[in-house]
Protein backbone atom coordinates (compact mmCIF):
# COMPACT_ATOMS: atom_id res chain seq x y z
CA UNK A 1 0.00 0.00 0.00
CA UNK A 2 1.39 3.35 -1.10
CA UNK A 3 1.52 5.99 1.62
CA UNK A 4 0.80 9.32 -0.02
CA UNK A 5 1.60 12.84 1.16
CA UNK A 6 0.05 16.03 -0.18
CA UNK A 7 1.78 19.41 -0.41
CA UNK A 8 -0.85 22.07 -1.02
CA UNK A 9 -4.37 21.34 0.18
CA UNK A 10 -6.26 23.41 -2.38
CA UNK A 11 -8.81 22.16 -4.86
CA UNK A 12 -6.21 20.97 -7.34
CA UNK A 13 -4.25 18.93 -4.82
CA UNK A 14 -7.26 17.38 -3.13
CA UNK A 15 -8.76 16.61 -6.52
CA UNK A 16 -5.64 14.66 -7.48
CA UNK A 17 -5.63 12.79 -4.19
CA UNK A 18 -9.33 11.92 -4.52
CA UNK A 19 -8.61 10.02 -7.73
CA UNK A 20 -5.44 8.33 -6.46
CA UNK A 21 -7.06 6.83 -3.36
CA UNK A 22 -10.03 5.19 -5.08
CA UNK A 23 -8.69 1.84 -3.89
CA UNK A 24 -7.64 2.36 -0.24
CA UNK A 25 -5.87 -0.99 -0.28
CA UNK A 26 -3.55 0.35 -2.96
CA UNK A 27 -3.01 3.96 -1.92
CA UNK A 28 -3.91 6.05 1.11
CA UNK A 29 -3.28 9.68 2.04
CA UNK A 30 -1.43 9.72 5.35
CA UNK A 31 -0.16 13.32 5.64
CA UNK A 32 -1.02 16.82 4.43
CA UNK A 33 1.27 19.85 4.38
CA UNK A 34 -0.04 23.37 3.94
CA UNK A 35 0.80 26.68 5.67
CA UNK A 36 -2.97 27.15 5.90
CA UNK A 37 -3.64 24.87 8.85
CA UNK A 38 -7.39 24.94 8.37
CA UNK A 39 -7.04 23.75 4.76
CA UNK A 40 -4.65 21.01 5.84
CA UNK A 41 -7.02 19.80 8.54
CA UNK A 42 -9.98 19.83 6.15
CA UNK A 43 -8.13 17.70 3.61
CA UNK A 44 -6.88 15.33 6.29
CA UNK A 45 -10.41 14.87 7.60
CA UNK A 46 -11.80 14.12 4.14
CA UNK A 47 -9.24 11.43 3.40
CA UNK A 48 -8.58 10.12 6.89
CA UNK A 49 -4.96 11.29 6.97
CA UNK A 50 -3.36 11.09 10.40
CA UNK A 51 -0.89 13.94 10.09
CA UNK A 52 -1.04 17.64 9.19
CA UNK A 53 1.98 19.94 9.13
CA UNK A 54 2.80 23.45 7.97
CA UNK A 55 6.32 22.45 6.81
CA UNK A 56 6.22 19.63 4.25
CA UNK A 57 9.62 18.32 5.33
CA UNK A 58 8.08 17.24 8.64
CA UNK A 59 5.99 14.59 6.88
CA UNK A 60 8.58 13.06 4.55
CA UNK A 61 9.44 10.31 7.01
CA UNK A 62 5.83 9.11 6.91
CA UNK A 63 5.24 8.80 3.16
CA UNK A 64 6.38 6.89 0.07
CA UNK A 65 5.28 9.43 -2.52
CA UNK A 66 4.20 13.06 -2.61
CA UNK A 67 1.78 15.08 -4.73
CA UNK A 68 3.14 18.62 -5.04
CA UNK A 69 0.27 21.00 -5.71
CA UNK A 70 1.59 24.24 -4.24
CA UNK A 71 2.10 27.63 -5.98
CA UNK A 72 4.12 27.14 -9.17
CA UNK A 73 7.27 28.90 -8.01
CA UNK A 74 7.61 26.56 -5.03
CA UNK A 75 7.64 23.36 -7.08
CA UNK A 76 11.41 23.06 -7.73
CA UNK A 77 12.69 23.31 -4.14
CA UNK A 78 9.89 21.10 -2.83
CA UNK A 79 10.44 18.46 -5.52
CA UNK A 80 14.18 18.43 -4.90
CA UNK A 81 13.73 18.00 -1.14
CA UNK A 82 11.25 15.16 -1.69
CA UNK A 83 13.51 13.40 -4.18
CA UNK A 84 16.53 13.75 -1.91
CA UNK A 85 14.44 12.13 0.83
CA UNK A 86 13.79 9.18 -1.51
CA UNK A 87 10.15 10.01 -2.23
CA UNK A 88 8.46 9.53 -5.58
CA UNK A 89 6.97 12.78 -6.88
CA UNK A 90 3.90 13.95 -8.72
CA UNK A 91 4.65 17.59 -9.58
CA UNK A 92 1.85 19.76 -10.85
CA UNK A 93 2.72 21.66 -13.99
CA UNK A 94 4.69 23.72 -14.49
CA UNK A 95 7.53 21.74 -13.00
CA UNK A 96 9.48 25.00 -12.76
CA UNK A 97 9.39 28.58 -13.99
CA UNK A 98 12.92 28.51 -15.47
CA UNK A 99 15.07 25.98 -17.27
CA UNK A 100 17.74 26.37 -14.59
CA UNK A 101 15.29 25.21 -11.91
CA UNK A 102 13.96 22.46 -14.17
CA UNK A 103 17.51 21.16 -14.56
CA UNK A 104 17.93 21.12 -10.78
CA UNK A 105 14.79 19.02 -10.41
CA UNK A 106 15.87 16.56 -13.11
CA UNK A 107 19.30 16.18 -11.52
CA UNK A 108 17.80 15.52 -8.08
CA UNK A 109 15.27 12.98 -9.35
CA UNK A 110 17.85 11.16 -11.49
CA UNK A 111 20.40 11.06 -8.68
CA UNK A 112 17.86 9.77 -6.14
CA UNK A 113 16.45 7.20 -8.55
CA UNK A 114 12.85 8.06 -7.62
CA UNK A 115 9.87 7.95 -9.98
CA UNK A 116 8.28 11.12 -11.30
CA UNK A 117 5.15 12.34 -13.04
CA UNK A 118 4.23 15.87 -14.15
CA UNK A 119 0.54 16.70 -13.80
CA UNK A 120 -0.28 17.49 -17.41
CA UNK A 121 -3.90 16.86 -18.25
CA UNK A 122 -4.88 17.94 -21.77
CA UNK A 123 -3.20 15.16 -23.73
CA UNK A 124 -4.76 12.55 -21.46
CA UNK A 125 -8.34 13.68 -22.07
CA UNK A 126 -10.76 11.80 -24.34
CA UNK A 127 -11.03 14.42 -27.10
CA UNK A 128 -7.28 15.13 -27.46
CA UNK A 129 -6.57 11.38 -27.43
CA UNK A 130 -9.21 10.90 -30.11
CA UNK A 131 -7.59 13.58 -32.26
CA UNK A 132 -4.20 11.93 -31.86
CA UNK A 133 -5.64 8.49 -32.59
CA UNK A 134 -7.23 9.73 -35.81
CA UNK A 135 -3.94 11.27 -36.89
CA UNK A 136 -1.72 8.31 -36.05
CA UNK A 137 -4.15 5.98 -37.85
CA UNK A 138 -3.41 7.89 -41.06
CA UNK A 139 -6.96 9.17 -41.47
CA UNK A 140 -5.87 12.74 -42.31
CA UNK A 141 -2.56 12.06 -44.03
CA UNK A 142 0.70 13.78 -43.19
CA UNK A 143 0.80 16.66 -40.72
CA UNK A 144 0.51 20.18 -42.10
CA UNK A 145 -0.86 22.18 -39.18
CA UNK A 146 -1.66 21.53 -35.55
CA UNK A 147 -3.50 24.20 -33.59
CA UNK A 148 -4.90 25.06 -30.19
CA UNK A 149 -6.94 27.99 -28.89
CA UNK A 150 -7.57 28.31 -25.16
CA UNK A 151 -8.95 31.71 -24.26
CA UNK A 152 -10.70 32.31 -20.96
CA UNK A 153 -10.95 34.89 -18.20
CA UNK A 154 -9.88 33.42 -14.88
CA UNK A 155 -9.90 36.89 -13.31
CA UNK A 156 -13.51 37.76 -14.20
CA UNK A 157 -14.56 37.31 -10.57
CA UNK A 158 -11.64 39.37 -9.25
CA UNK A 159 -9.26 36.50 -8.50
CA UNK A 160 -6.65 37.36 -5.90
CA UNK A 161 -3.94 35.43 -4.11
CA UNK A 162 -0.93 33.74 -5.62
CA UNK A 163 -2.61 32.97 -8.95
CA UNK A 164 -2.84 36.71 -9.61
CA UNK A 165 0.93 37.15 -9.10
CA UNK A 166 3.02 36.63 -12.24
CA UNK A 167 6.19 35.96 -10.25
CA UNK A 168 4.47 32.97 -8.62
CA UNK A 169 2.62 31.61 -11.66
CA UNK A 170 4.62 32.41 -14.78
CA UNK A 171 1.48 33.83 -16.38
CA UNK A 172 -0.93 32.10 -18.72
CA UNK A 173 1.97 30.47 -20.52
CA UNK A 174 2.80 28.35 -17.47
CA UNK A 175 -0.68 28.19 -15.97
CA UNK A 176 -2.59 26.98 -19.03
CA UNK A 177 -0.51 26.79 -22.18
CA UNK A 178 2.02 24.34 -20.76
CA UNK A 179 -0.77 21.78 -21.22
CA UNK A 180 -1.29 22.80 -24.83
CA UNK A 181 2.42 22.69 -25.67
CA UNK A 182 2.65 19.25 -24.08
CA UNK A 183 -0.31 17.98 -26.14
CA UNK A 184 1.07 19.45 -29.34
CA UNK A 185 4.60 18.07 -29.16
CA UNK A 186 3.30 14.67 -28.08
CA UNK A 187 1.79 14.48 -31.57
CA UNK A 188 4.10 16.62 -33.72
CA UNK A 189 7.43 15.99 -32.01
CA UNK A 190 9.92 18.58 -30.83
CA UNK A 191 9.74 21.97 -32.56
CA UNK A 192 12.82 23.32 -34.32
CA UNK A 193 11.84 27.01 -34.18
CA UNK A 194 9.53 29.28 -32.21
CA UNK A 195 8.05 32.76 -32.51
CA UNK A 196 5.93 34.32 -29.77
CA UNK A 197 4.10 37.53 -28.94
CA UNK A 198 2.65 38.42 -25.55
CA UNK A 199 0.40 41.02 -23.96
CA UNK A 200 -0.32 41.71 -20.30
CA UNK A 201 -2.54 43.99 -18.26
CA UNK A 202 0.41 44.92 -16.05
CA UNK A 203 3.98 45.51 -17.16
CA UNK A 204 6.14 45.41 -14.05
CA UNK A 205 8.03 42.57 -15.72
CA UNK A 206 8.50 42.49 -19.52
CA UNK A 207 7.87 38.74 -19.46
CA UNK A 208 4.43 39.03 -17.89
CA UNK A 209 1.87 37.36 -20.09
CA UNK A 210 -1.91 37.30 -19.94
CA UNK A 211 -2.44 36.73 -23.66
CA UNK A 212 0.00 34.68 -25.74
CA UNK A 213 0.41 33.78 -29.41
CA UNK A 214 2.94 31.06 -30.31
CA UNK A 215 4.01 29.72 -33.69
CA UNK A 216 6.23 26.65 -33.75
CA UNK A 217 7.97 25.12 -36.74
CA UNK A 218 8.56 21.37 -36.94
CA UNK A 219 11.27 19.49 -38.79
CA UNK A 220 8.90 18.01 -41.38
CA UNK A 221 7.65 21.46 -42.40
CA UNK A 222 4.47 21.40 -40.32
CA UNK A 223 3.44 24.42 -38.25
CA UNK A 224 1.93 24.55 -34.78
CA UNK A 225 -0.05 27.55 -33.53
CA UNK A 226 -1.29 28.26 -30.01
CA UNK A 227 -3.33 31.18 -28.75
CA UNK A 228 -4.14 31.39 -25.08
CA UNK A 229 -5.43 33.99 -22.66
CA UNK A 230 -6.42 34.25 -19.04
CA UNK A 231 -8.08 37.65 -19.41
CA UNK A 232 -10.09 37.36 -22.63
CA UNK A 233 -13.68 38.57 -22.42
CA UNK A 234 -14.80 35.78 -24.75
CA UNK A 235 -14.22 32.14 -23.88
CA UNK A 236 -13.11 29.96 -26.78
CA UNK A 237 -11.44 26.58 -26.54
CA UNK A 238 -10.69 24.13 -29.35
CA UNK A 239 -7.84 22.18 -30.95
CA UNK A 240 -7.17 20.10 -34.01
CA UNK A 241 -5.00 18.94 -36.88
CA UNK A 242 -4.98 19.69 -40.60
CA UNK A 243 -3.33 17.02 -42.70
CA UNK A 244 -2.62 16.37 -46.37
CA UNK A 245 -5.78 14.27 -46.72
CA UNK A 246 -8.20 15.72 -44.17
CA UNK A 247 -8.57 17.26 -40.76
CA UNK A 248 -9.69 16.30 -37.27
CA UNK A 249 -10.75 18.71 -34.53
CA UNK A 250 -12.91 18.95 -31.46
CA UNK A 251 -16.10 20.99 -31.12
CA UNK A 252 -18.55 21.89 -28.40
CA UNK A 253 -15.86 22.56 -25.79
CA UNK A 254 -14.13 19.26 -26.45
CA UNK A 255 -17.25 17.14 -26.04
CA UNK A 256 -17.25 16.04 -29.71
CA UNK A 257 -14.55 15.25 -32.28
CA UNK A 258 -15.11 15.51 -36.03
CA UNK A 259 -13.16 14.05 -38.92
CA UNK A 260 -13.25 15.74 -42.32
CA UNK A 261 -11.88 14.12 -45.49
CA UNK A 262 -13.03 13.17 -48.98
CA UNK A 263 -15.89 11.20 -47.41
CA UNK A 264 -17.33 14.32 -45.77
CA UNK A 265 -17.61 15.69 -42.24
CA UNK A 266 -18.60 13.26 -39.50
CA UNK A 267 -18.38 12.88 -35.76
CA UNK A 268 -16.13 10.03 -34.66
CA UNK A 269 -16.31 7.79 -31.65
CA UNK A 270 -14.11 9.05 -28.78
CA UNK A 271 -11.42 6.90 -27.24
CA UNK A 272 -11.21 6.61 -23.48
CA UNK A 273 -9.40 9.19 -21.38
CA UNK A 274 -6.08 8.04 -19.95
CA UNK A 275 -6.15 7.40 -16.20
CA UNK A 276 -3.08 9.32 -15.10
CA UNK A 277 -3.86 8.71 -11.44
CA UNK A 278 -3.70 4.94 -11.70
CA UNK A 279 -0.68 5.40 -13.97
CA UNK A 280 1.15 7.29 -11.23
CA UNK A 281 0.60 4.37 -8.88
CA UNK A 282 1.70 1.95 -11.62
CA UNK A 283 4.92 3.96 -11.95
CA UNK A 284 5.63 3.71 -8.23
CA UNK A 285 4.87 -0.01 -8.22
CA UNK A 286 7.20 -0.62 -11.17
CA UNK A 287 4.39 -1.67 -13.51
CA UNK A 288 4.89 1.14 -16.03
CA UNK A 289 7.33 3.78 -17.18
CA UNK A 290 6.21 7.37 -16.71
CA UNK A 291 4.63 8.92 -19.80
CA UNK A 292 5.32 12.40 -18.39
CA UNK A 293 8.42 12.35 -16.19
CA UNK A 294 10.59 15.28 -15.13
CA UNK A 295 12.50 15.25 -18.41
CA UNK A 296 9.21 15.67 -20.25
CA UNK A 297 8.39 18.49 -17.84
CA UNK A 298 11.77 20.08 -18.50
CA UNK A 299 11.08 20.11 -22.25
CA UNK A 300 7.89 22.12 -21.73
CA UNK A 301 9.71 24.59 -19.46
CA UNK A 302 12.43 24.96 -22.09
CA UNK A 303 9.95 25.68 -24.90
CA UNK A 304 8.04 28.10 -22.67
CA UNK A 305 11.22 29.96 -21.74
CA UNK A 306 12.27 30.19 -25.37
CA UNK A 307 8.80 31.49 -26.26
CA UNK A 308 9.27 34.37 -23.82
CA UNK A 309 12.78 34.98 -25.13
CA UNK A 310 11.26 35.29 -28.61
CA UNK A 311 8.57 37.66 -27.36
CA UNK A 312 11.16 39.93 -25.74
CA UNK A 313 13.52 39.90 -28.72
CA UNK A 314 10.84 39.97 -31.42
CA UNK A 315 12.77 37.28 -33.27
CA UNK A 316 12.14 33.75 -34.48
CA UNK A 317 14.40 31.51 -32.40
CA UNK A 318 15.88 28.18 -33.39
CA UNK A 319 15.52 25.46 -30.79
Amino acid sequence: MIRLGLIGAGNNGTGNVRKCVVDPNRCRLVAVADPNEEAARSAAKEFGAEKTVTDFKAMLGDVDAVIISSPNGLHPDQAIACAEAGKHVWIEKPMALSIADADRVCDAVDKAGVKSFIGFSIRFGAAPRTIKDAFTSGAVGSLRSIFSRRCCNIFKNGMTGWRADFAKTGGVLSELLAHEIDWMIDIAGDPVSIYCRIMADNHTDPRENDHVWITMGFADGATGTIEGAQNAMIADIYKGIIGSAGSVADRQWGSEVYLQNCDGDRMIEPVEAFDKYSHFLDIIEGKAESVADVHCGRKIVYISEKALDSAISGQVLNL
